[in-house]
Protein backbone atom coordinates (compact mmCIF):
# COMPACT_ATOMS: atom_id res chain seq x y z
CA UNK A 1 0.00 0.00 0.00
CA UNK A 2 1.16 3.12 -1.04
CA UNK A 3 1.71 6.49 1.40
CA UNK A 4 1.63 8.76 -1.26
CA UNK A 5 -0.38 11.37 -1.39
CA UNK A 6 -1.71 10.36 2.44
CA UNK A 7 -1.64 11.93 5.71
CA UNK A 8 1.52 9.55 6.21
CA UNK A 9 3.25 11.23 3.40
CA UNK A 10 6.69 12.21 4.65
CA UNK A 11 8.23 13.18 1.34
CA UNK A 12 9.52 16.39 -0.09
CA UNK A 13 6.61 16.26 -2.64
CA UNK A 14 4.60 19.68 -2.98
CA UNK A 15 0.59 20.40 -3.14
CA UNK A 16 -1.16 22.67 -4.49
CA UNK A 17 -3.11 23.85 -1.61
CA UNK A 18 -6.36 26.28 -0.64
CA UNK A 19 -7.19 27.86 2.33
CA UNK A 20 -10.62 30.03 3.08
CA UNK A 21 -9.88 32.31 5.36
CA UNK A 22 -10.77 36.03 6.07
CA UNK A 23 -7.46 37.64 6.42
CA UNK A 24 -7.87 41.43 6.99
CA UNK A 25 -4.64 42.19 8.29
CA UNK A 26 -2.67 39.77 5.66
CA UNK A 27 -1.84 37.47 8.97
CA UNK A 28 -2.56 34.03 6.99
CA UNK A 29 -0.38 35.29 4.05
CA UNK A 30 2.47 36.12 5.94
CA UNK A 31 2.18 32.61 7.44
CA UNK A 32 1.53 31.13 4.15
CA UNK A 33 4.51 32.93 2.54
CA UNK A 34 7.26 31.40 4.54
CA UNK A 35 6.19 27.71 3.76
CA UNK A 36 4.98 28.07 0.31
CA UNK A 37 7.56 26.95 -2.31
CA UNK A 38 6.14 29.51 -5.33
CA UNK A 39 4.28 32.63 -4.85
CA UNK A 40 1.00 32.31 -3.18
CA UNK A 41 -2.16 32.66 -5.40
CA UNK A 42 -4.52 35.37 -3.66
CA UNK A 43 -8.41 34.30 -4.41
CA UNK A 44 -11.26 36.45 -3.51
CA UNK A 45 -11.20 34.61 0.19
CA UNK A 46 -7.99 32.79 0.66
CA UNK A 47 -5.08 31.61 -1.02
CA UNK A 48 -3.34 28.96 -2.66
CA UNK A 49 -0.35 27.82 -1.69
CA UNK A 50 2.51 24.99 -2.52
CA UNK A 51 3.59 23.10 0.63
CA UNK A 52 4.25 19.67 1.62
CA UNK A 53 1.23 17.31 2.75
CA UNK A 54 3.22 17.25 6.79
CA UNK A 55 3.05 21.21 6.73
CA UNK A 56 -0.64 21.62 6.53
CA UNK A 57 -1.41 20.54 9.97
CA UNK A 58 1.68 23.05 11.01
CA UNK A 59 0.07 25.75 9.28
CA UNK A 60 -3.42 25.62 10.97
CA UNK A 61 -1.76 25.41 13.88
CA UNK A 62 0.02 29.12 13.22
CA UNK A 63 -3.24 30.43 12.03
CA UNK A 64 -5.33 29.26 14.53
CA UNK A 65 -2.98 30.42 17.22
CA UNK A 66 -3.41 33.94 15.52
CA UNK A 67 -7.07 33.71 16.31
CA UNK A 68 -7.88 33.44 12.55
CA UNK A 69 -10.58 31.55 11.63
CA UNK A 70 -10.12 28.67 8.89
CA UNK A 71 -12.93 27.90 6.45
CA UNK A 72 -11.95 25.29 4.36
CA UNK A 73 -8.90 23.57 3.46
CA UNK A 74 -8.94 22.22 -0.21
CA UNK A 75 -5.77 19.62 -1.03
CA UNK A 76 -6.27 20.74 -5.20
CA UNK A 77 -3.13 17.93 -6.14
CA UNK A 78 0.57 17.57 -6.71
CA UNK A 79 2.85 19.69 -8.48
CA UNK A 80 3.90 19.23 -11.31
CA UNK A 81 7.49 20.58 -11.44
CA UNK A 82 8.54 20.50 -15.08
Amino acid sequence: MSIENTPKDYTDRKYRVYFEVMDIEEKVKKILASYSSTPLSEKPYGYEATVAMQMIPEIIRKVAAENIAIYQVIREGERNHS
